[in-house]
């Protein structure tokens, strides 16, 4: 499979960004809900819900565990955020999680949740009965490694980097493009999902296309630039209810990786993930596709 001329282009931001009437009200262009955080994982949860407001969703609401929530809400006033009584999330917050998410366009999962046998519970559960549009990330990644059914056929976008691709499909990947994005395809295809597998240079697949995207900075290695990137995608899923998951995937990681070169001319090493946040309005602006 060879993949070379197949690159994300700025172009695709069009199909997201477009002249808004006059009497757009909220929530006509996306309510994401995140569902992720625990008792010692926080800030990953601001970044990825930042990060899908400046990519343009209406409304982001966070459920997290207490603890998580509230620091949440202290770190921004545009962020809603809805505390459960817990250090993390189990099964028995099911209930309660599929029925926010029924009020919302996407649902992102998986940051900052731990990979502990109540927490995989939950997830699995979740998403063996959410039928709505997601993206799954990070801890939940991990969850739905021994139950991949739950995430057959669904507009599911999956982001893992190279180590958690190999706890999905038990498939090591190496820094060779073509290789990479054999094996993204042939899970994509097999699931009927899209893959984003990150990297220096990133793979989107689905069952029948392969795309790469060449946006992105060796600075962007620091913790928390992944949940930029899942942010941008729920925003996206939910801005564009006609868009596929995989143009959505695609339009993240070119928007990401752009953010992160601007942050990284200016950075360089100092470069954190909350810089990316600050860069994500230029990117769209960039080409002209909000006019």
């Amino acid at each position: 499979m060879k993949t070379t001329n197949n690159y994300v282009a700025a172009e695709i931001l069009k199909k997201f960004y477009k002249k808004r009437p006059l009497w757009s009200k909220k929530g006509d262009f996306g309510k994401v809900l995140i569902i992720g955080g625990s008792n010692r994982f926080t800030g990953c949860l601001a970044l990825a819900g930042i990060a899908a407001l400046r990519a343009g969703a209406d409304l982001v609401t966070v459920y997290a565990p207490e603890r998580a929530a509230n620091i949440v809400a202290s770190v921004s006033a545009d962020l809603i955020t809805i505390p459960a009584v817990c250090k993390y999330f189990n099964r028995k917050f099911v209930d309660d999680a599929l029925l926010l998410a029924l009020e919302h366009d996407s649902v992102l999962i998986g940051n900052g949740l731990l990979r502990n046998k109540e927490t995989k519970q939950f997830v699995i559960e979740f998403l063996s009965r959410y039928n709505g549009r997601a993206v799954i990330d990070a801890d939940a990644l991990h969850a739905i490694a021994s139950q991949l059914s739950v995430i057959s056929g669904r507009e599911y976008i999956l982001t893992p980097h190279a180590h958690e691709f190999y706890v999905l499909s038990g498939e090591k990947v190496s820094s060779d493009i073509n290789e990479r994005a054999k094996k993204a395809k042939m899970f994509a295809e097999k699931f009927n999902v899209t893959v984003l597998l990150k990297g220096h240079i990133d793979v989107i697949a689905d069952k029948s296309r392969v795309a790469l995207n060449a946006t992105g900075s060796p600075y962007m290695s620091v913790a928390g630039t992944g949940d930029c990137l899942a942010g941008i995608a729920a925003a996206l899923l939910a801005i564009s209810k006609r868009a596929t998951p995989f143009d959505c995937a695609c339009a993240s990681a070119f928007i990401n990786g752009s953010a992160g070169n601007i942050a990284a001319s200016i950075l360089g090493p100092s470069l954190m993930a909350s810089d990316i946040l600050n860069f994500i309005p230029s990117v769209i602006a960039e080409v002209n596709a909000c006019e």
